[in-house]
């Protein structure tokens, strides 16, 4: 949100770190999305052509601050408090038996966030024109715009951001590809969404972490 008018004389200086509003979408600073980076709402794996999602757990809970949601391929990211989880596995609540989802869904009021894991035998740059193909043609209004820009993951992966949308609404969809593993991470909400949640979404997008799993 831009500070509030001030008078014309010695106008209050920005504090450390700030990005003029002209700069943002969804918390990212447009003009340093490579150095300081890394969403489809519910339009899944259908991207991957997997079978369909199995083993996502719902929940009537709120995620709290350290939750981390894992996935399967090893796949995991650091939630933002406070958001609803429609369907995904907190950290230390693993099942005792099946596999971990290849989805979640977070939600804080109209914003959603869903990140999704699939196989994909192809380049970083192929993934996302294949999602794009794919949004366009069953994205159901939904349409990545403009050109990708570069980001990177928590633990360094290289990955691929676009601006996404539709009539009255805006978001980002982020690509990621690790061993084969792609992760394909969309966020959408009204286009006035609150700054506040946009950085929460940018932060939840960069922590994505690919790790080994377990035998």
């Amino acid at each position: 949100m831009a500070p509030a008018s001030a008078e014309a004389t010695s106008p209050p200086a920005a504090p450390p770190g700030w990005v003029p509003a002209d700069r943002r979408w969804w918390g990212f600073d447009r003009l340093s999305l490579r150095p300081a980076l890394a969403v489809l709402a519910f339009v899944l794996v259908a991207h991957f052509g997997l079978p369909a999602i199995n083993a996502a757990l719902s929940y009537d809970d709120v995620t709290a601050a350290g939750d981390r949601m894992l996935l399967s391929s090893g796949v995991s990211f650091a939630a933002a408090p406070g958001w609803s989880i429609e369907s995904g596995i907190v950290e230390g609540d693993e099942p005792m038996s099946g596999s971990l989802p290849r989805t979640t869904v977070l939600t804080s009021e109209e914003v959603s966030f869903t990140v999704t894991v699939g196989a994909f035998d192809g380049d970083l740059p192929g993934l996302m024109r294949q999602l794009k193909k794919t949004t366009d043609a069953t994205g159901g209004g939904f349409h990545i715009t403009g050109a990708p820009h570069g980001i990177r993951s928590g633990d360094g992966e290289d990955g691929l951001l676009a601006r996404y949308g539709g009539v009255g609404t805006d978001g980002v969809l982020a690509a990621y590809l690790h061993d084969g593993t792609g992760v394909e991470v969309t966020s959408t909400g009204p286009a006035d969404t609150d700054q506040d949640v946009a950085v929460q979404v940018s932060a939840m997008i960069l922590s994505v972490e690919f790790e080994e799993e377990s035998a």
